[in-house]
């Protein structure tokens, strides 16, 4: 086996040639061997030795070397392995705070994709599977959640059947599978290869039991073909079926009859099939069919066939009335933006960026963690802020419990096993985050204020309630607030704060962003009108409902340093992984 050294002299003796070759000369200098020969001697015992800090060294020393290149991938490789080791999202996450520019960025959106998908596999639910394809429909991982969730709803779709009809979904998915292998292909078509699935359905008022007879090639698609493709497929499968849920559907009281539809999809998928062509059987045609006192015929003459259409799936619970809306008055509306959803946990990358009035600059970066309880066990919520940035502060954390019926608790810890309980941890953040904290301006629970609702007002073309807070706690470190509510969303697009001596002191604008379905902050702009300082909040990296673990949220999770990422420094890793051929 050619070892790497000897494969990259040979790539590289033939470029030259090439080059040479096209140059006119046909030969290789003995200088450029020695040449090549030195660089590589020069490079070898970095090579060896398989550090950043080598690399670094190396390239300092030689930056006109031939090898610079590879050195450069080495760092970025080392950089990336202990993160891909220890394989967590939040570990992603701070990679890419730390190493924007490194190549193995790539790579992270489909690791975390790829560990979220381990989660809701061990979940193994109905809901989770729909949560992650919302989440990432198009991720690598789609196709065997979309698998997973539809084998969940056809079972679960069994048990209401069997309890509410008597009928076994399972044997007559068996049933139509065994109808299968007796159809042909004609014309290039095989009408025998789908997938099935089933549900209840509704159509013009009408309740029945549907079900769909999935595709994944493009069925002849158009009005010409529609009683083409009606009477080819249900001669073979269609009327076989409704002989069948015929005979084994126990209770029909309850339905008006039997439909079906024709769809394609590339993954054989109901979420995404496009219907070609439906059909729609009373239940009394369908007795005098399947006893044979009705042709097919007279049969299609009293049913319908749709072509195309789609059809509205029932849910669970029967779609309720829109709700008259509420009287909203001011305590009600900052409850509504208090309380709205941003997932049962998240994590999510900000950076702080603040000039004092002397022009100074500030920057801090951090990952925020939170857990969303609602009220259990007390609480509203648990959050953990880690600092990555500036190095100083690199691998803190504070620790906020967040109580319902009393105050904010905080722990801090600087190193793994040092965690300490706090009463302010003001003095612990980065000078970054000091003239604006988000647990002093904005976490602020609705019974911490007295609120009115002042006026409906535009702002920016959306239709806000403007909304008066005024301090209740004497802790809260401004007296009032004016707030800006989006009347849709619940979304807070700007507030005012003004000192306790009742004089504007500093405004937050805040540009909002969807992810997964939830609102998060995007941007935002806090100006303190009074000293001239000006902080700007980018939200990075946004993550909902990955099953943080409530140890994360514990003070015992802090002394144990799980999993303090901040830490993490310089590391070798092994060459047969990482090293190119060289």
């Amino acid at each position: 086996m050619i070892d790497r050294g000897k494969k990259l002299f040979f790539f590289i003796v033939m470029s030259n040639f090439l080059f040479l070759q096209g140059c006119g000369v046909l030969f290789l200098r003995d200088h450029d061997l020695k040449e090549f020969q030195i660089q590589k001697e020069q490079y070898e015992p970095y090579r060896l030795q398989n550090t950043i800090e080598g690399y670094r060294e190396f390239i300092a020393r030689f930056p006109k070397n031939l090898f610079v290149q590879n050195a450069q991938e080495q760092i970025e490789n080392l950089e990336f392995a202990p993160y891909e080791e220890v394989n967590s999202i939040e570990g992603f996450i701070e990679f890419r705070i730390k190493f924007p520019k490194n190549r193995n960025i790539s790579r992270t959106d489909i690791k975390i994709e790829q560990i979220e998908t381990k989660y809701y596999d061990t979940v193994d639910t109905i809901e989770g599977y729909r949560e992650f394809l919302s989440k990432y429909p198009v991720s690598t991982f789609a196709l065997p959640a979309k698998e997973r969730l539809q084998e969940l709803e056809f079972r679960e779709l069994d048990g209401v059947l069997q309890k509410q009809y008597g009928f076994d979904l399972l044997k007559y998915r068996l049933n139509l599978r065994r109808l299968k292998k007796d159809v042909d292909s004609e014309g290039g078509v095989n009408v025998g290869d789908f997938t099935c699935f089933a549900s209840l359905a509704t159509h013009e008022g009408k309740q029945y039991f549907h079900t769909n007879l999935i595709y994944t090639m493009d069925l002849p698609y158009g009005d010409a073909h529609a009683k083409d493709l009606s009477e080819r497929i249900f001669d073979p499968i269609v009327s076989k079926a409704l002989i069948y849920l015929d005979k084994h559907f126990k209770t029909k009281d309850e339905i008006d009859g039997f439909s079906f539809d024709v769809s394609s999809s590339a993954h054989r998928f109901y979420g995404d099939r496009k219907i070609l062509l439906e059909y729609y059987f009373p239940k009394d045609q369908v007795n005098l069919f399947a006893t044979d006192k009705l042709d097919k015929k007279d049969l299609f003459a009293q049913s319908m066939i749709v072509y195309p259409q789609k059809v509205v799936r029932l849910t669970k619970q029967a779609v309720k009335d829109a709700a008259t809306p509420l009287q909203m008055d001011g305590y009600r509306i900052m409850t509504m933006v208090s309380e709205r959803d941003t997932g049962r946990d998240y994590i999510i990358s900000s950076s702080w960026d603040m000039v004092n009035g002397g022009g100074n600059r500030h920057t801090m970066k951090c990952i925020k963690k939170r857990e969303n309880l609602r009220g259990e066990n007390g609480f509203i919520d648990k959050t953990i802020i880690r600092y990555i940035e500036p190095s100083d502060q690199n691998g803190k954390v504070i620790l906020i419990w967040n109580y319902k019926d009393r105050g904010k608790v905080y722990w801090y810890s600087e190193h793994p096993g040092d965690a300490k309980k706090v009463i302010d941890p003001e003095r612990y953040r980065p000078v970054a985050e000091t003239d604006f904290c988000l647990a002093d301006y904005v976490d602020i629970k609705p019974g911490e204020e007295r609120h009115t609702l002042l006026r409906n007002e535009g702002y920016e073309g959306k239709e806000c309630y403007v909304v008066e807070s005024i301090s209740l706690n004497k802790e809260i470190k401004y007296g009032r607030r004016i707030s800006w509510i989006d009347q849709r969303r619940w979304l807070p697009f700007k507030t005012e704060y003004y000192d306790k001596g009742g004089a504007l002191w500093k405004t937050l604008k805040v540009e909002w962003q969807n992810k997964f379905g939830f609102w998060f902050w995007k941007k935002a702009v806090v100006e303190n009108v009074q000293t001239g300082y000006k902080t700007l909040i980018t939200t990075g990296d946004v993550r909902v409902n990955v099953g943080l673990q409530e140890k994360d949220f514990s003070a015992e999770g802090l002394v144990d340093g799980t999993p303090l990422f901040g830490q993490i420094k310089s590391v070798t890793c092994p060459q047969s992984l990482y090293h190119s051929e060289s």
